[in-house]
């Protein structure tokens, strides 16, 4: 196949370009080029803005064009505008968020979702208040366009190699420190995440078979909780720690400034709903999920390469995280401020 890839060079997009070469299509991507990313080997480069240069992909028709940085839905107008007559499928990568998570059901395709917004023109094509919306608002755009030439995918938390989060390096490196690690989730609460290459590999088998719709894509294929990603984290780190599972009647009276730091949406008393997600659908469409203990290693292993600031070296932003010294120094008050607690009042004791 002939593919066209808008971004392609930091972590989806990237992931995507090893999928596609790995599966001896030609590829084209089209980014700012403002990253100080590694070159991405094998693939045509165009550099340009989509919203004002997308005429410099000229005549060429694409069997599949893949939208992997498309955040608000006047972003997305003016690429279909320029694409929708030269490719056979588009392929947005949307997200969960999509959904109402209010309650504690399973979300599925048919899940309610958020209310849309309305469109403001001064938005930036960035992750900002009004994300999920704005994404939905993406979807409907691009049904609307190209009814019978759409693949929607809605990914849970990404991460694996090149995450520019560290939302499973954080655990990794906080375990290697040892101590008490502080959890705001019981250790059975569900965890769901994808990973990064699952994503992008199935991605491109769907392209290729042209097999359209809207699919969630979370993993892991088998139930998992936090208890269960801590002791993957000890597994691979070989080094014992003590895990304090702070109560939510505590958590909740912690300023969100003050969570205790974490990743894979551990650190927020309000993601639950994001990690019981069905992707039934897709694993009816041959979606395969990697263990979860190789997608850890792996990213850990890629992690070290960047002394475990990717995001800070290629794109000049801070750390998502500050240096672990300072986030067990965060730990250290949490707990003394839950002792405190606990001698307030014995019935916090008993929760």
């Amino acid at each position: 196949m002939n593919l066209l890839i808008l971004g392609g060079t930091l972590f989806v997009g990237r992931q995507l370009v090893k999928a596609a070469l790995a599966d001896g299509h030609s590829v084209t991507i089209f980014h700012r080029g403002k990253l100080n990313t590694e070159p991405v080997e094998g693939v045509h480069q165009i550099i340009g803005d989509r919203e004002a240069d997308l005429d410099k992909l000229g005549t060429t028709q694409w069997d599949v064009v893949f939208d992997t940085c498309c955040y608000i839905p006047r972003v997305l107008r003016s690429s279909l505008k320029a694409l929708k007559h030269k490719t056979d499928l588009y392929v947005l990568i949307s997200t969960v968020s999509v959904y109402n998570t209010e309650g504690s059901q399973t979300l599925n395709e048919d899940s309610e979702k958020l209310p849309l917004i309305d469109e403001n023109p001064e938005d930036q094509n960035i992750e900002t208040k009004g994300y999920g919306s704005n994404k939905l608002a993406c979807e409907i755009l691009l049904r609307e366009t190209m009814p019978n030439s759409h693949l929607i995918l809605r990914p849970g938390v990404i991460t694996g190699p090149y995450d520019i989060t560290r939302r499973i390096t954080y655990w990794l490196e906080r375990f290697q420190h040892g101590g008490k690690v502080v959890s705001i989730r019981n250790p059975n609460t569900p965890v769901q995440w994808i990973d990064v290459r699952d994503l992008c590999e199935w991605a491109v088998r769907m392209a290729k078979n042209r097999m359209g719709g809207t699919y969630n894509t979370v993993g892991p294929d088998q139930p998992f909780t936090s208890g269960d990603l801590y002791r993957v984290c000890e597994e691979i780190i070989g080094v014992d720690v003590e895990m304090v599972y702070l109560p939510m009647d505590f958590v909740m009276t912690l300023s969100k400034w003050h969570f205790p730091p974490g990743g894979l949406g551990l650190c927020f008393p309000n993601w639950e709903s994001f990690h019981k997600v069905s992707n039934q659908k897709a694993l009816n469409q041959g979606f395969t999920l990697r263990d979860p203990k190789t997608t850890f290693l792996d990213t850990y292993e890629w992690s070290k390469q960047w002394n475990h600031d990717y995001y800070h070296q290629v794109a000049g932003r801070h750390a998502s995280h500050g240096n672990m010294e300072e986030q067990k120094a965060m730990e250290k008050e949490i707990l003394n401020s839950y002792e405190e607690w606990l001698k307030k009042d014995p019935e916090n004791r008993k929760g």
